[in-house]
Parts: C-alpha cells; sequence; structure tokens
C-alpha cells in the first residue's frame, strides 16, 4: 500500500512539473500559396547533420505559421522517372546509359518543371554554407516565385536572434 501510495505522488508531482514545461501556440491551418521546399545539400558527415534536420523542420513550420502549404522534397524525387523494371542487368545498363546523356536537366531547372507541373508557384531551396568557425550554422535560403519569374536569395547565422530573416521582407511585400 505504502509503494502505491509512493507511485501516486511521484506521478501527480511528476505531472504537476510537466505541465509548466509543455510550450503552446495556436495558429490557422496554412491555406496559402503552395511552396515546394528543397533541401539542396545533404551533410551527413557533418557534425551538425541532426542540427540541420532541426532547422529545416523549423523552416518548414514557419512557413506554416505564416500560412504557406510547405511540400516536401520527398513528395517529388526525382524517383518520379523511375526506370521500367528491366529483366536482367543488361537492359537495366542500357536504359541508365541512354538516359545519361540525352536528358541532363540542370537541377534549378528540374525543380522548377516540377512545380511548374503540379501548379506550385513558390520554391525554396535551402542550403548550409560551409562555416567559417566550427561553431557557427551559416543557412542560405533561394525563394523563386515561379510566376513572376524571379529570385531571392537569403544568407543569414542561425544563432542570429532573427532565425527567420526572409519572412519580414516577405510579409512586408507578398504576404
Amino acid at each position: 500500500m505504502n509503494s502505491k501510495f509512493r507511485l501516486f505522488v511521484l506521478f501527480f508531482v511528476s505531472c504537476i512539473s510537466c505541465g509548466e514545461a509543455v510550450g503552446y501556440l495556436k495558429y490557422p491551418i496554412p491555406d496559402g500559396n503552395q511552396l515546394l521546399l528543397v533541401p539542396t545539400a545533404s551533410h551527413i558527415f557533418t557534425d551538425h547533420y541532426s542540427l540541420e534536420k532541426e532547422i529545416l523542420i523549423s523552416i518548414s513550420e514557419e512557413f506554416e505559421r505564416n500560412g504557406f502549404q510547405v511540400i516536401p522534397k520527398e513528395e517529388y524525387s526525382l524517383a518520379l522517372h523511375e526506370a521500367p523494371i528491366a529483366k536482367d542487368h543488361l537492359e537495366r545498363l542500357e536504359f541508365e546509359l541512354s538516359q545519361s546523356k540525352s536528358s541532363y536537366e540542370p537541377k534549378l531547372k528540374h525543380w522548377i518543371r516540377i512545380a511548374k507541373e503540379k501548379g506550385i508557384p513558390e520554391l525554396v531551396f535551402v542550403r548550409f554554407m560551409k562555416p567559417e568557425t566550427r561553431n557557427l550554422i551559416q543557412v542560405r535560403l533561394l525563394w523563386i516565385h515561379i510566376i513572376e519569374n524571379e529570385m531571392e536569395r537569403f544568407d543569414w547565422n542561425w544563432e542570429n536572434p532573427n532565425r527567420f530573416p526572409f519572412l519580414k521582407s516577405k510579409q512586408e511585400g507578398r504576404l
């Protein structure tokens, strides 16, 4: 009986203390322009890989808080243009060799084409630049407005108090 009472008190105290640590934010479901988010470099072998993934998620969530419908790159990856199922390795090799020279398309044009095909008016590339110092994370964001046929580039340090400097110009002009 005494141990059950201790468990109850411990559970009750933990619930009270955890309740204070819970963050809460309420915003409407995004219903604005669709935006295709494409991270352009994967730094799997860097010390900051997990932090870079968290930054991408934070940027995506911030877009959603500002009304954009974020579509991740994975939805329309290069796998859309998969090779037909080959019967043997020779057929697969022939297909890959025939596609490599004739279907070369620059990355920028490739993603713009996919966005146009799907009716997505905004395209955003995010890249983590090589840091000058070890503890500094530099972010580059290219925001492409497909309908207006223009591109904006934003460079900033993630540790900056204003983690989303690109949204200030968007709120003043386009949002």
